[in-house]
């Protein structure tokens, strides 16, 4: 199933939640100081989905929760925000072990100066976290942890930034 939902204009609230097997979610805010939250596998096990956010505009929060409450197997997460002082986090609990060419992917692209950025990744490996960034003065705090698997690619333009990653088996 697909769910695809648009808001327009400034301070809008969305609180989302993807439960079941192969679900795909986009959301796309345009404005300023919007905040959203979407959350996979809260009520009950969820596998295999796709949320995929774009923001656009100033001073907006995000927030993606995956397996915080239930069973959850992996989501894949791609997430574009351009804007200043916009602050993304993302929390991943995965329970499943991804075998193959399934991954647990985590792509995070932000255009713009003073943004945040934390991706915690907790549970049975496959953690992959890709960051790009093109703005000044931002903070990025990436924690992946689970049973080996893992990788972390960051790629930033600009300067002042503050980077902290761990990585840890």
């Amino acid at each position: 199933q697909t769910l695809d939902i648009d808001q327009i204009g400034n301070s809008n609230t969305i609180a989302a939640s993807v439960v079941g097997a192969t679900q795909t979610f986009t959301l796309r805010q345009a404005g300023n100081s919007n905040t959203s939250t979407v959350s996979v596998g809260a009520n009950s096990a969820s596998a295999d989905n796709s949320i995929i956010q774009t923001l656009t505009g100033n001073s907006n929060t995000t927030t993606v929760n995956v397996a915080s409450a239930a069973a959850g197997d992996d989501a894949d997460i791609d997430l574009v925000a351009t804007g200043d002082s916009n602050t993304v986090t993302i929390n991943e609990n995965s329970t499943a072990s991804m075998i193959g060419s399934d991954k647990k992917i985590t792509s995070i692209t932000l255009i713009g100066a003073s943004n945040t950025v934390t991706s915690t990744h907790t549970g049975a490996a496959d953690q992959d976290t890709t960051l790009h960034h093109t703005g000044a003065s931002s903070t990025f705090a990436i924690t992946q942890d689970g049973a080996h698997d893992g990788s972390v690619s960051i790629t930033t333009v600009g300067s002042g930034h503050n980077v902290t990653v761990t990585m840890d088996d």
